[in-house]
Order: C-alpha cells, then structure tokens, then sequence
C-alpha cells in the first residue's frame, strides 16, 4: 500500500526549532507524503527556515493574519490532497516509522482512525501516554474523563477530517476536542507503540491558565449530554484549579465537582483550597 498521506504542520514563530519536526517528517520510511506547512503569520525566521529546504514533497502556506493552530490546521486540511491525513507539531518530532506503523495498523484493524502513544518530555522528565494499550470498545468513555490522545498521534482517512474539523473557539485542548467527536462517530483503534516526542515548551499554551479556563468551559457545556457525573466531577475540578492559579475564587466551581460524587480525592482537594494550601501543594507537584 502506497497512498499519498498528507502530513499538516501548523506554526507560529518556531524558526529556531522547525527543522527537527520537518526532518523527522521528510525523513520517514513511508515515503508517499506531502508535508504541508501552515505558517500562522509568524513574526521570526520561520519562513526563511522553511524555503531553505529543497523537497518537492514540502508545501508551504503563510496566512496573511495571525488565526491559531486550529484554523491553521484546518487550512491545512483543505489544501492537502492524501487518503489519509495526520499532523505534527512544529516543535515536536515523530520516530521514522510513525506513518508507516499506523497506516499498517488502520489497515490491518479496519478502522477509520488510529492514535499512536507519544513521550511527554517536560526538561528532564519524560511521560509515556497512554500508559497502556486501550481497548478500542472503552477509548470513548475514557476520553471523556481525561485525554491521552495529542493531535499528532492521530491518522485517519481523509473523510474524517473532511466530516469534523477543528474548533477555532478553543483556546486549548483542541486535541481532546478533536479526539472525543472523532472517537463518537468513527471505529478507532489504539497503538500502544511511542512513535512521537512531545515537548513542552516554556512559551507553550499550556502554560496559560486563563485559556486552560476558557477551554474547559466550552468542553464542559459541549458535552454535557454525554458526559457522567464522574466525568464532570473532574472537569469542573479543573476549572476550579485554572481559576485558582489566576488568583480567581474558585469556590463555585470545587462545590459543583464535590457534589457530582463521593469521590474523597474532590473533597481532599477542595478543603486544601479551603485551608489555602491547594496552590502551594499543586505547583510543588508540578515543578
């Protein structure tokens, strides 16, 4: 099997580190691939970077305003041509088999979509997510509660991508967003190989609680039919955490996760926050 697989990198002034993910891309054993990359207006030497490579299979777009990863990524899908579509991050790095490992894996499953694991490499520390494989019947109720699927593990066929797009009104969690909507309509299946580098960056989005808020917001009432008391419980354990990191009183939202269940970890956390000892013990757990 040797379809054309699109691959969309959007990217916002990653100049100094775009050649490990373009690399990582150009240079995978599944050779039948067009690299598409979205610049979202960017202000360094991301441009100049990018036109230095000579690869007829690289394809470069600059958007004329500054519109976020997720229209960026959407752009990108429109302009690609593939079967089957994935995605890497600008600042991130796939292993050299990641295509060739899930196109064989979506095949060989007959499944519509499939997600690889990745290592979470925040400096020295490093994660493997998903810990273990997920059984594709239990991957919907899963997500629901916590994701474990980043946007660049995720291949599929083209219609997919065609039928749900990203949703440009979230600041953050696109990839949950993404991931939930595709794992309700589509047959998936889960990977349980490391075929991607995920690196937290200093300026990265996560690091900004304000959107880490809005997000979940949206998520929360964008799911609400489908979601169970569990699922909300901790959601709305989380808003409370963003609020509390932005100095904001995160009461109302820590009551409504306590009275979602008897889980004794929602009535820990929020007496912590009570007795104002949750703020210190959360960063001390993050460092």
């Amino acid at each position: 099997m040797n379809e054309l697989v699109s691959v969309i990198m959007p990217t916002y002034n990653r100049g100094y580190i775009i050649e490990n993910a373009i690399d990582s891309i150009l240079n995978q054993s599944y050779s039948n691939i067009e690299l598409i990359i979205v610049d979202d207006c960017s202000s360094d030497n991301t441009e100049e970077v990018i036109k230095k490579y000579n690869n007829e299979r690289l394809v470069y777009y600059k958007l004329d305003t500054n519109s976020g990863a997720n229209a960026a990524r959407n752009f990108g899908i429109e302009k690609s041509k593939g079967k089957y579509i994935t995605f890497q991050d600008s600042d991130d790095t796939s292993e050299k088999n990641r295509i060739s490992e899930q196109i064989n894996c979506m095949i060989n499953n007959n499944v519509f979509w499939t997600f690889s694991s990745f290592k979470r490499i925040n400096n020295k520390k490093s994660t493997i997510v998903p810990k273990a494989h997920i059984a594709s019947d239990n991957i919907l109720d899963k997500l629901l509660y916590r994701n474990f699927i980043t946007t660049q593990c995720i291949l599929g066929k083209r219609e997919i991508f065609e039928n749900i797009k990203f949703d440009t009104k979230l600041p953050r969690f696109q990839d949950w967003d993404l991931a939930i909507r595709l794992a309700s309509k589509y047959k998936c299946y889960h990977l349980d190989k490391v075929l991607n580098n995920v690196y937290l960056q200093n300026d990265s989005i996560t690091k900004n609680p304000k959107k880490g808020e809005d997000a979940l917001i949206i998520i929360s009432d964008k799911y609400s039919d489908i979601m169970n008391k569990s699922h909300m419980a901790r959601i709305y354990c989380r808003i409370a955490i963003f609020q509390m990191l932005q100095d904001k009183d995160a009461t109302m939202y820590f009551k409504k996760s306590v009275s979602m269940t008897n889980n004794i970890k929602y009535k820990v956390i929020y007496s912590l926050y009570k007795m104002k000892l949750l703020k210190r013990v959360y960063l001390a757990i993050k460092k």
